[in-house]
């Protein structure tokens, strides 16, 4: 009888999760036999209101994990994983350090959201849980573009671990949502953020930097153009990455932002150039703050900006990124028979579409064109190590 009320109530229950643990093993009566024992001990009398009212009970969030019988027997449907078991999962990921910390802090906002609301297990989020937490990333100030990094990088958590464990996961349930578009302010940074520059504006800046003696800040300014690399892969550049007699830079999911940014560029004779004028301090050509990735290149990200600001670039504009995005830009221009996916391969992108397979799969197949295609890549520009 009090299984039949309990399947009952989880048909009309509208929250995914209560409904489901209520009719898992609803077909044995073992788990319902310890509850009715706990709710006899508690209650003298055997009402239909009484057992409605000590389901409700049990099933409420707590801000707390639960402790109490009645919550171990429904924990004892399955064996069910704290969040920061997901975490500490996720440390192990094949992927790099930065992404890593990116992924971490992103989903420790995530937990202490749950933990708000009285969930403290994997299996007590459902995707409906995960979306309010997404809808709660636009109540604040943050843009929608960063709203939508945060998902995915929760997203990613979880996903990893539930395959990971042989668990089911629909891409579409856990899917990122947008809520309303994003201003006209945040649509024209973004599109000023990732415009590329003229080779004559480059080089201005780039001079002006020889002049006011902000060499390191021009030789990032120079490997950014000559590689289309980021500034963190720049500020991490080390030995035991490049081969000058292969001409190639290969950058470890140590240094990595993304599983895409795992990659090999090959060095344009220029950019060999660079690299070797550059003082090999702590293992790194760009030294800063010793054996630390993410304060290294923090460090080299406020020199650079300061340094752009010295000479007068535009703030948010003329970026370290507008040498990755003029790279990107440009260097198609010359090489215009490149096969798809070699540039995206070169930067580091995701792929995306019938060659995102191929390109992921057998990228070393596609290292040969690019090196046709970065040979080709020869811009035209002065540098203080190749003097007039």
């Amino acid at each position: 009888m009090r299984a039949q009320i309990i399947k009952a109530k989880a048909a009309i229950n509208r929250d995914s999760y209560r409904a489901e643990v209520l009719r898992a093993q609803i077909a044995s009566l073992n788990p319902f036999e310890a509850i009715d024992r706990h709710f006899e001990q508690t209650h003298p009398r055997h009402t239909l209101e009484q057992l409605e009212q000590h389901v409700d009970e049990i099933m409420a969030p707590d801000l707390h994990p639960p402790t109490d019988p009645a919550r171990t027997v429904i924990e004892a449907f399955g064996a069910l994983t704290p969040l920061y078991a997901v975490l500490e999962h996720n440390k192990n990921a094949p992927i790099g350090e930065a992404a890593i910390a990116q992924r971490a802090a992103t989903f420790e906002e995530f937990m202490a959201h749950q933990h708000a609301e009285g969930r403290h297990y994997l299996e007590h989020v459902t995707p409906e849980h995960w979306q309010q937490w997404a809808r709660s990333l636009f109540d604040g100030k943050i843009k929608h573009s960063y709203a939508g990094i945060k998902q995915s990088r929760v997203r990613s958590v979880i996903r990893d671990y539930l395959v990971d464990h042989a668990r089911p996961y629909t891409a579409t349930d856990w899917s990122t949502i947008k809520v309303g578009r994003p201003t006209r302010d945040e649509l024209v940074g973004r599109r000023e953020a990732n415009s590329p520059v003229t080779l004559e504006r480059w080089q201005e800046i780039y001079d002006q930097l020889i002049d006011i003696n902000e060499l390191g800040a021009a030789d990032m300014w120079a490997l950014g153009l000559l590689t289309g690399a980021r500034i963190r892969e720049l500020a991490n550049m080390a030995p035991d990455q490049i081969d000058f007699d292969k001409n190639e830079w290969r950058i470890p999911e140590t240094v990595a932002k993304t599983v895409a940014s795992v990659r090999m560029i090959p060095l344009t004779p220029m950019a060999q150039v660079i690299i070797r004028s550059r003082p090999l301090l702590d293992g790194l050509y760009f030294a800063g703050i010793p054996h630390d990735y993410d304060n290294n290149s923090a460090r080299w990200r406020v020199a650079c900006t300061r340094a752009r600001e010295k000479v007068g670039c535009i703030p948010r504009v003329e970026t370290q990124h507008s040498t990755r995005s003029t790279f990107r830009t440009l260097a198609p221009r010359m090489a215009p028979n490149t096969p798809d996916g070699v540039i995206e391969a070169i930067v580091g992108h995701e792929i995306k579409g019938g060659m995102a397979a191929v390109t992921k799969h057998y990228l070393r197949a596609f290292e040969p064109d690019a090196h046709i295609f970065m040979a080709s890549w020869r811009p035209a520009i002065r540098i203080r190590q190749l003097p007039k």
